[in-house]
């Protein structure tokens, strides 16, 4: 691996942060949630520069922390313009329903399909996921085996498809159309819970497998 990955949990509701370094000090923090000053505290310690902020969709637990990140460092905010909208709307982020505090804030950049984003030895390719919310979107490092995948994916079960722009259909066709195709030995990183591998999820997650039965458990 060309550079380190701390993973810090944030919140009551478990959120995994990564921060991406290289061996120059260059970071790249993928989904800040709700207690940034963990994050900065661990640049200050390891001698890092946040010179990125990436967040894999636009829910609350995932992006709370963007703009003391970025008032703090100067790191620029990417998003995948489908979700963009929920960083300036409490209701859309969630942040209202969950009563969290909610600053609207802009993103600095708009990712698409295809893009490669990060900074120094992390090089990210965007690959577009919509399910859970229109703009989830995988940071794929193709050459490291590395994949951050945000709420599509965890370990024996998929982000939830019922919230405000999710779609059931949409997600299984993520899944199937995007996740199932990354190489099985690739390791994954979700926003929730334990890593994972591409290969172990084929096997073992209902939603992949063929064992869910979405009439059976509704919509």
């Amino acid at each position: 691996m060309a550079y380190e990955i701390r993973q810090i949990v944030m919140s009551d509701l478990q959120e995994n942060c990564f921060v991406l370094h290289d061996a120059d000090g260059n970071a790249v923090v993928i989904d800040p949630g709700g207690e940034p000053d963990l994050v900065l505290a661990h640049a200050a310690q390891n001698g890092l520069t946040i010179r990125e902020i990436l967040d894999t969709h636009g829910h609350i637990d995932h992006v709370a922390g963007n703009v003391a990140l970025r008032r703090a460092t100067g790191a620029r905010i990417g998003i995948h313009p489908d979700d963009a909208a929920r960083l300036s709307d409490p209701i859309l982020s969630g942040a209202a329903w969950l009563g969290w505090e909610f600053e609207p804030h802009q993103p600095d950049n708009l990712f698409r399909e295809g893009d490669i984003v990060g900074c120094g030895a992390m090089r990210l390719e965007v690959v577009h996921t919509p399910g859970h919310s229109p703009g989830l979107c995988m940071l794929v490092d193709r050459a490291n085996g590395a994949a951050f995948v945000g709420d599509l994916v965890f370990r024996g079960s998929v982000g939830r498809w019922d919230l405000p722009g999710g779609d059931f259909d949409t997600l299984m066709a993520s899944l199937r159309d995007k996740f199932a195709a990354l190489p099985p030995g690739m390791t994954v990183y979700s926003g929730h819970g334990p890593e994972t591998t591409v290969g172990a999820e084929l096997e073992h997650n209902p939603f992949l497998n063929g064992e869910f039965e979405h009439n059976r458990f509704g919509a």
